[in-house]
């Protein structure tokens, strides 16, 4: 789908920045399809850590995400489940009482197909992350 974003040219930082102010004003504004766009694009500049590229763009975009995360998933009643290859078979449940709570699944078998499914009502993100290391070659002398 489309990701919406907002540029000030100078950095990754300050577009994280000027877009987590974006999502957070449609947000406000009850533009929650704007603000979806955002962020998703928000979370697709997330490192691996779980921030971003600086202090500062970090706290305007776990703001934004929070704030669209408490607007948008508010009234979610959602089930998801994940299954794939080496044995998962996960259920994860999304509602009022737990939507700001982090749920993962490590896949038992890494680059296993994995189909995720959900059913109920609301919105909620899911996100499939992968993380590795790739070995140095030694420098010649």
């Amino acid at each position: 789908g489309l990701l919406r974003h907002w540029t000030g040219s100078l950095s990754t930082a300050q577009d994280v920045e000027l877009t987590g102010y974006g999502v957070l004003v449609l947000s406000l504004t009850e533009h929650m399809a704007e603000a979806f766009q955002g962020a998703r694009w928000l979370l697709k500049q997330r490192r691996a850590s779980g921030g971003f590229h600086s202090t500062q763009d970090t706290i305007i975009a776990l703001s934004a995400l929070a704030t669209y995360a408490s607007i948008a998933l508010g009234s979610a009643e959602v089930t998801v489940r994940a299954s794939a290859a080496g044995g998962l078979s996960s259920t994860m449940e999304v509602g009022a009482s737990n939507m700001d709570v982090l749920q993962s699944v490590r896949l038992p078998q890494p680059g296993a197909p994995v189909t995720i499914e959900a059913s109920g009502s609301g919105t909620v993100l899911v996100v499939a992350e992968v993380v590795y290391n790739l070995p140095q070659q030694p420098l010649p002398p």
